[in-house]
């Protein structure tokens, strides 16, 4: 996806206070999060969640994670459950 409107619109999906959200243009995010995923050499993470609760800090494995998210939801969902009130 390019940027620009889409992502945007894509921004819009999402909105709470608790949630951020970051362009990443260059898909540098998203070659490292590939590499989470195990995906092969030059891959890069699309349609992917990775939870890390509150008191994560970077190098942490995540959580929770799925793609595609739509076929995962219940696995966010059960992740988020306890954070939600």
């Amino acid at each position: 996806m390019l940027g620009g409107d889409a992502q945007i619109e894509v921004a819009e999906l999402m909105v709470d206070e608790r949630a951020s959200h970051f362009w990443d243009g260059d898909k540098q995010l998203g070659t490292y999060f590939a590499k989470l995923t195990g995906a092969g050499e030059g891959a890069v993470a699309w349609d992917v969640f990775f939870f890390y609760p509150p008191a994560a800090s970077w190098g942490d494995r995540p959580a929770a994670s799925g793609t595609p998210v739509v076929t995962e939801s219940s696995s966010l969902a059960s992740a988020l459950e306890r954070y939600l009130g």
